[in-house]
């Protein structure tokens, strides 16, 4: 019984990966957005469902017997035996007592309960957010809409939808009307093509199959999918640019939970792209006659295991490492870093910035600091974003291993941007070009994060505004290569 469950998660393993695959190289491009959502579902349902059918009575029917697998298994294990009992090894007439059996259930039990814990964190991760979504709900006042409820919350983040609920921020009021249509409405298409169940099925998956990263790149994929869908049919009634630039302007607002739709995603330029490339050709639909070929492999592949309870014990051995994450230390030694996708520095420099270096012990949250934000400049994003590069971002992933975590970080460093125009609105008690003065930031040189933060600064000290109510708005001209700043201010 045991073998047969750690069997079927090889076989649903394998069958994710092979589909997963497939959709890289040959759907991923694709305008048929959704004819990409269905193929991800399918994948998903029917890599969990094939190994579950009585496919070997199918295929002995058609002449193709899966039981020689099972023979050869069975009669490897005997020719072990024999030799173990010739050699003393084993009891000898029948007498099972006296002989220490070889430790394959135990193994199974430890690998099960490796993969109970990874499956229990996983759960509580989700509804620790179902949690915290029921919390917004409850505790914010509701609007009701034609097929949509909305909420405003007090807190700062980007725009999103969970089932039939949109929640708007107070940075929603910093934006244009048109710019305020525009997410609404985004939100609205969400709602409608009921994205949070895609969500929610893929969120349940990752449960049970937490160690596999296809099933991570495959729910990556799905939000892209959603995304894309809905940023067509929003540009269908608004200008493609004043979109692109909408999108530029929440992209670092803070993410929200995992299960949600939200406006702002790390995939900005993939989406500003998708919004500009061609419409595929309906002729291109016969691609996805491609995923047959992967259909009927997979159901070879999981009906030639034969009979599952007398399968090969070692499909234990392949669980090890992933199941060592679940087990894994708040703190364990950095084993490697590696760094792809940067050009503009190299791995030194980054390294320098980072201020982590292999052997230091693994604090996640220091080292999100380190990448993203310290208060005095030294982090990675600083590095990137003081030097004109308004739309960098970098991506940490980590593989546990049994002696420590390796670290991946994937740079998109993005094209560099210099300063348009400077513009401030609001104040009356000091002049412009006095408080343009103090802002010194100016029109040409390179975009840089730490000058805005100074800029504010100085806003600040002049007192004769709230601090609370300083808005910083970068206006992006993607064609340019500029990016306008904008200030509000309001008098004290």
């Amino acid at each position: 019984m045991l073998s047969s469950f750690f069997i079927y998660l090889a076989e649903v393993s394998v069958s994710i990966a092979a589909f997963a695959l497939a959709y890289h190289l040959a759907f991923r491009r694709l305008t048929h957005f959704q004819w990409n959502r269905g193929y991800l579902i399918g994948s998903l349902l029917l890599s969990t469902t094939i190994p579950l059918l009585p496919l070997p009575a199918a295929l002995s029917s058609l002449g193709l017997a899966a039981s020689p697998v099972a023979d050869t298994f069975r009669l490897n294990l005997e020719g072990v035996g024999g030799a173990a009992a010739a050699g003393g090894l084993l009891p000898a007439d029948g007498d099972t007592t006296a002989g220490t059996p070889l430790p394959y259930y135990s193994i199974g039990l430890l690998l099960l309960g490796l993969y109970s814990l990874g499956c229990l964190y996983k759960a509580g991760q989700l509804m620790q957010n179902l949690r915290s979504i029921y919390q917004l709900i409850r505790n914010n006042h509701q609007l009701s809409r034609e097929g949509y409820t909305l909420i405003h919350t007090p807190e700062n983040g980007a725009p999103f939808s969970f089932m039939h609920y949109i929640f708007l921020n107070r940075n929603i009021k910093a934006l244009s009307e048109e710019e305020q249509a525009q997410v609404l409405q985004h939100e609205q298409v969400h709602v409608a093509q009921r994205h949070t169940l895609d969500l929610l099925l893929f969120e349940l998956a990752g449960i049970f199959f937490w160690f596999h990263p296809a099933v991570y790149y495959l729910s990556m994929q799905i939000r892209e999918v959603h995304e894309y869908q809905v940023d067509a049919a929003v540009s269908r009634s608004s200008d493609v640019r004043s979109y692109g630039v909408l999108l530029i302007k929440l992209a670092s607002q803070q993410p929200a939970l995992p299960i949600l739709n939200t406006f702002s995603s790390k995939q900005i330029v993939n989406r500003i792209s998708m919004l500009k490339q061609p419409k595929s050709s309906p002729v291109q639909k016969f691609k996805f006659l491609l995923a047959l070929p992967v259909l009927a492999l997979t159901m070879l592949l999981c009906a030639f295991t034969g009979n599952k309870d007398q399968a090969s014990t070692t499909t234990f051995a392949n669980s090890t490492d992933a199941t060592a994450a679940a087990l894994a230390p708040a703190e364990v030694p950095i084993r490697k870093i590696t760094w792809i996708g940067n050009k503009a520095y190299s791995t030194a420099e980054l390294n320098k910035a980072l201020g982590v270096q292999k052997g230091d012990l693994y604090n996640k949250e220091a080292f999100n600091n380190r990448l993203n934000y310290n208060p005095d400049g030294s982090d990675v994003s600083s590095l990137y974003m003081d030097n004109g590069y308004l739309f960098f971002s970098v991506t940490p992933k980590e593989v546990f291993t049994d002696n420590g975590v390796e670290l991946v970080l994937t740079v998109e460093e993005g094209p560099q941007a210099t300063i348009g125009k400077v513009t401030v609105n609001g104040n009356t008690k000091i002049a412009t070009d006095g408080l343009l003065e103090k802002i010194n930031i100016r029109p040409g040189e390179l975009f840089s994060r730490s000058k805005i933060i100074k800029a504010q600064q100085a806003i600040v000290q002049t007192g004769y505004f709230n601090p609370e109510t300083i808005g910083i708005n970068p206006v992006p001209n993607i064609e340019a290569g500029t990016v306008d700043i904008a200030f509000s201010v309001e008098e004290i």
